[in-house]
């Protein structure tokens, strides 16, 4: 079954460890919200991080429209 989702990043260890190195040396940190989800082969994917939970959200509805509507194209093909 085909869905998506967002993702909020700060659960990862790998992820705060990020923060804090980017803190460390004055940089901006890497962003938080990831949107992942099942294509129609069952595989999970990843559709890139955003800043900003409202630009995720809006990745995320035009990847669950593509996968309901049946227009889904694999990126990477």
């Amino acid at each position: 079954m085909a869905r998506a989702w967002v993702y909020d990043r700060t659960k990862d260890k790998t992820y705060v460890q990020a923060v804090e190195k980017a803190k460390q040396a004055k940089r901006h940190p890497p962003a938080r919200w990831m949107v992942r989800y099942y294509d129609p082969a069952g595989r999970m994917k990843s559709a890139g991080t955003y800043r900003k939970k409202p630009d995720a959200e809006k990745k995320q509805t035009e990847i669950e429209n593509s996968l309901h509507e049946g227009s889904y194209r694999d990126p990477s093909a």
